[in-house]
């Protein structure tokens, strides 16, 4: 009668090895870091697009406020 409860207790347990019987790897820790930071750069690499953008817009504008003011006089 122990047999068959060891037998049983067994099947419930959870089986950890792969087919080959070696057991399997747990889950890397670096990988949910190195999603984050690249998600996290690719937010940084908009926000400097972003910036730049503005920047050319700002520069862009003012260039042209100097040419009227240099063809007004």
């Amino acid at each position: 009668m122990s047999a068959a409860v060891s037998i049983s207790a067994a099947k419930l347990s959870p089986d950890r090895s792969s087919s080959s019987g070696k057991p399997r790897r747990p889950p890397r820790p670096g990988r949910h870091l190195t999603m984050e930071m690249a998600e996290d750069l690719t937010e940084s690499m908009h926000e400097e697009a972003a910036r730049l953008r503005d920047e050319i817009k700002r520069m862009k504008k003012m260039d042209l406020e100097f040419a009227q003011d240099m063809m007004s006089s």
